[in-house]
């Protein structure tokens, strides 16, 4: 391992110091890379500076610049790591990486223990499963949770901001999943080692037979997958009454979970509400 591999390990398990960063930013001006020094410092500060502020726009202004200059190469610098499409940096390390699930399953622990990755978008379902996988794997294994958006997703009705995104139940509670918190949210909840219920899932993220349920939904919607190992798992992140073996569908209201139902059909209509219990 070089140092330089080292430094970034030590980013990558512990993404919400700053400390770690600065003295990458350190080792990076002593070997005669001065710009990629300055934008992490730059970016860090940014982090901490109010919006609007004389200071604030002052660093908006630097560290755009610098992106416009290095980008390129600083992305390629990550591309030893993952063949991503694109990288967004976030306080001055790559946190939000899009790429195919390809690549994403080829990477490893290339990607995760060199990167503080905090958002995965990919860019098709080939290997989806796969990629979920080696994700939970490395978000238990580095203590962080990895956020995931299958941007091949087409939402019925065209509107981008009705996203799909995937994620593996976190240890929280429901009422801690920020996405959650506003809107009207349609959740699946599915045990990822059943064939059968990962092909319900796959059915969902394809978008497909929604067509005239949203027709008729005249409200803002999003969509949200949970695949969990373990039926306790889930009773973890929401409890229902009865739990059962099955897809779970749970409609999010505002943040709170207000219906509730177990089948491997899409829920065009909700014939009874269950009290689900707000974790």
């Amino acid at each position: 391992m070089t140092d330089e591999d080292a430094l970034l390990r030590a980013v990558a398990v512990t993404p919400d110091d700053d400390l770690p960063r600065l003295v990458y930013a350190d080792w990076l001006e002593e070997q005669g890379r001065a710009a990629r020094a300055h934008f992490i410092r730059a970016q860090i500060e940014l982090h901490r500076t109010s919006n609007g502020s004389p200071t604030y726009w002052r660093l908006i202004g630097q560290t755009a610049g610098l992106l416009a200059r290095y980008r390129v190469e600083w992305m390629d610098e990550c591309r030893r790591y993952i063949a991503a499409e694109r990288i967004d940096f976030c306080r001055g390390m790559p946190e939000i990486v899009r790429a195919s699930t390809a690549a994403v399953c080829e990477s490893e622990s290339d990607l995760f223990h060199a990167l503080p990755v905090r958002e995965l978008h990919l860019t098709d379902t080939e290997k989806l499963w796969r990629a979920l996988a080696t994700a939970d794997r490395f978000q238990h294994a580095l203590g962080r949770r990895i956020r995931i958006r299958v941007l091949s997703w087409e939402s019925p009705s065209g509107d981008e901001s009705e996203s799909l995104f995937v994620d593996l139940l976190p240890a929280t509670p429901c009422r801690l999943e920020p996405e959650l918190r506003t809107g009207t949210w349609l959740v699946l909840a599915f045990d990822i080692t059943s064939m059968h219920e990962r092909a319900i899932a796959e059915r969902f993220i394809a978008g497909a037979d929604f067509d005239s349920w949203v027709a008729g939904d005249a409200r803002r919607w999003s969509l949200a997958v949970r695949p969990y190992y373990t039926l306790k798992d889930f009773e973890g992140w929401c409890r229902v009454p009865d739990p059962s073996e099955g897809p779970q569908w749970l409609w999010f209201e505002d943040g709170r979970p207000v219906r509730h139902v177990v089948g491997f059909d899409i829920p065009y209509e909700w014939d009874f509400v269950w009290d689900v219990e707000y974790l």
